[in-house]
């Protein structure tokens, strides 16, 4: 006698960490047109080969809405965007226990009256029924209001100008503050 036993492909997910409105899995104060990301791990919790969707959502509890919201997968694991590290919006070919890292990109706007909140939650589902999914990962941002912008470089000599061993170049930051005080700024030069 033989027996044939066939365990069916089921489609499970875990993105970690979890997070809520009121206890966010990442928060972060940022001024206007700044650019945050958060990491989180996705993992095929299933017992197959799978696909899954993914999306950002903004909370209705949200009073500052982003210019942009992205989800990156960070093949390094370097917890960085790196170049060649595109957007997505699904993960194809995943294999059971496998984890994938991914970053949650958020691009303020760049206007510098805007304040409050931002909660963004990353939403990740199996492509074949959608009713299987992982929410509730939301992160939030306090958006500040003020910061810099219009930050200009001017040298004396004019860059570009000849100048030799000895010579002194003088150099001049100048910027736009709104409605703060900057304290230990650091401006970094490439």
């Amino acid at each position: 006698n033989r027996v044939t036993s066939l365990v069916p492909s089921i489609c499970a997910l875990s993105i970690t960490p979890n997070g809520s409105v009121s206890a966010p899995a990442f928060q972060e104060s940022s001024f206007a047109g700044s650019r945050l990301y958060f990491p989180y791990i996705f993992t095929n919790t299933g017992n197959a080969l799978q696909e899954y969707s993914l999306q950002t959502v903004i909370e209705v509890s949200s009073t500052v809405t982003p210019a942009q919201v992205n989800l990156i997968l960070d093949s390094n694991n370097n917890q960085t965007a790196d170049v060649g590290e595109g957007v997505i919006t699904s993960l194809s070919a995943i294999a059971p226990d496998t984890s994938v890292s991914l970053l949650l990109e958020i691009i303020l706007d760049d206007d510098m009256t805007l304040s409050g909140n931002v909660f963004v939650n990353v939403l990740g589902a199996c492509a074949r029924d959608a009713r299987i999914q992982d929410t509730y990962k939301i992160s939030q941002i306090t958006v500040l209001e003020g910061g810099i912008r219009n930050l200009e470089k001017t040298s004396v000599p004019a860059s570009g100008s000849f100048v030799v061993a000895g010579d002194t170049i003088t150099y001049t930051v100048s910027f736009d503050v709104n409605q703060n005080q900057l304290n230990n700024v650091v401006i970094t030069d490439v």
